[in-house]
């Protein structure tokens, strides 16, 4: 079973459920601004988190979006959800959680997360109102502003996750993604080189 205990992934899988149900539960102006936190916050380079833990530093500034969602990525996660919750920005650590919990669908494929966090991604998108999030457009301006490096280390406009928010939705939740492949041929060749 690897670094999770029997007890840990069904304690992350039931904070996937209640993650799941809070998305069932929220008006659409903050559904919008959770998608807002959600595309911020996948911008994250893991390899700085990394680098605040006590890794050795990265040749070249390596670059690992927090979207890419790679294998045991999940401690990085933590940490970075943990300075955000010191920072007091609640909302992107909530975002940093549920990119947390859609990396244990990666880390763990034979532990039963990959169903969990389609639905938990289906249900954040079920109900958006792209209006909403329109709206929010001038109050967001100052964050913004803030975090210029982790939006242009996003992937993807902030305009494509107004239009869609499906945009976001992690790269091995969507059939023959071209991230999916491009990753996939990285490894291979990575493993290749050894």
């Amino acid at each position: 079973m690897g670094f999770f205990s029997g007890f840990a992934h069904k304690s992350a899988k039931k904070n996937i459920a209640d993650l799941t149900n809070h998305f069932e539960n929220i008006p659409s102006d903050e559904r919008a601004y959770r998608f807002f936190s959600l595309w911020v916050t996948r911008g994250i380079n893991l390899a700085e988190i990394s680098g605040r833990m006590g890794a050795p530093p990265t040749v070249g500034g390596m670059n690992l979006p927090v979207y890419h969602y790679g294998r045991g990525a999940e401690a990085m996660l933590v940490e970075c959800k943990n300075i955000y919750k010191k920072a007091g920005h609640e909302s992107f650590a909530f975002a940093v959680e549920i990119h947390q919990m859609s990396n244990l669908a990666v880390s763990y494929p034979d532990e039963g997360y990959y169903r969990l966090i389609l639905n938990l991604w289906s249900a954040a998108r079920n109900g958006y109102d792209k209006r909403e999030f329109e709206k929010l457009l001038p109050e967001l301006e100052p964050e913004i502003k803030q975090a210029q490096t982790l939006i242009t280390n996003a992937g993807v406009s902030l305009q494509s996750v107004i239009d869609d928010p499906s945009c976001i939705t992690p790269h091995f939740l969507v059939p023959n993604h071209p991230l999916s492949v491009e990753l996939m041929e990285r490894e291979k060749f990575g493993r290749s080189i050894i």
